[in-house]
C-alpha cells in the first residue's frame, strides 16, 4: 500500500516568525508601509493570498504579484539567517522515522511559495525529507495546492497512492484535505486548539508530536 503524507510547515513543523516579520519588511519597500500586514490574519493561508489581502486592503493595487515575490523571498531570507525559528519537539524524530516506514512516501502541502519553504525549512535539516508538494506558487486556493500536491508526488514517486493523510494545524489544512478525499491529522500546537480541529472534521487530533509512538499509531490508522 502506497500512502502519501502532506505536510503543512508554519505551525505544523515550525514555529516561527520570519515570514511575518519579511511580510512587513516586504511592504516597507514597495509602498512604504510598514504596518500594511498589521490585522492580516496568517494562520493556514496561502502566501500569495496574504500578499492579495494586503495589496487589497491597503489599496495598492499597482504593486503586482511579480514585484512583490522577489523582495519578500529576499527579505525572508534575511529574516530567517537572524532568526530561523525553531522546530517543534518530536518533528525531526518523526520525519526520521516516517522515512524509513514501508509504504509512506512524504511531500509538503503548504501555503509558503516553494522557495519559501526551502528557506525555511533548510536551516533545520529537515528539507531533504520532502521532494516534491503542493505550494502557493500552484495555486493562491489551499484546496487546490493539496490538490497539485497530490499529481506532483504521484508523478515524482511514481505510484497512484491508495491514501492520502493531510497534516496540519488549522481548520484550513484540515478542509483542503477533506475536499481532496483525504484523511486528516490536526496538530493542537499552533492556533487552533483540539476542540475547534475536531470541529472542523479533523479525522484524528493530537496535542503535538512529542509522544512518536502515539504520532505514527495515528497515522498508521489514516492509513488503512
Amino acid at each position: 500500500m502506497a500512502v502519501l503524507l502532506l505536510f503543512d510547515i508554519d505551525g505544523t513543523l515550525l514555529a516561527g516568525k520570519a515570514g511575518r516579520r519579511a511580510f512587513a519588511r516586504t511592504f516597507a519597500v514597495l509602498a512604504g508601509d510598514p504596518l500594511a500586514a498589521d490585522g492580516i490574519r496568517f494562520a493556514g493561508r496561502t502566501d500569495v493570498s496574504i500578499f492579495e489581502d494586503i495589496v487589497s486592503r491597503s489599496g495598492l493595487g499597482h504593486l503586482k504579484l511579480e514585484d512583490i515575490v522577489p523582495t519578500y523571498l529576499r527579505m525572508l531570507a534575511e529574516e530567517v539567517a537572524r532568526d530561523p525559528g525553531r522546530l517543534y519537539p518530536g518533528v525531526r524524530e518523526l520525519l526520521d522515522a516516517l522515512s524509513r516506514e514501508p509504504g509512506f512516501c512524504l511531500a509538503l502541502g503548504t501555503g509558503n511559495l516553494e522557495a519559501g519553504a526551502r528557506l525555511k525549512l533548510e536551516p533545520h535539516g529537515i528539507w531533504h525529507y520532502f521532494p516534491t508538494g503542493g505550494f502557493a506558487d500552484d495555486s493562491p486556493v489551499r484546496e487546490e495546492l493539496i490538490a497539485a500536491g497530490i499529481r506532483k508526488a504521484e508523478r515524482h514517486y511514481g505510484t497512484r497512492f491508495d491514501r492520502v493523510v493531510v497534516i496540519g494545524d488549522t481548520p484550513l489544512d484540515v478542509g483542503s484535505g477533506r475536499a481532496n478525499g483525504a484523511a486528516t491529522l490536526a496538530v493542537a500546537q499552533g492556533f487552533y486548539g483540539e476542540d475547534e480541529l475536531r470541529a472542523a472534521g479533523a479525522d484524528r487530533v493530537l496535542p503535538n508530536f512529542q509522544d512518536l509512538g502515539a504520532t505514527l499509531d495515528a497515522l498508521r490508522a489514516l492509513a488503512r
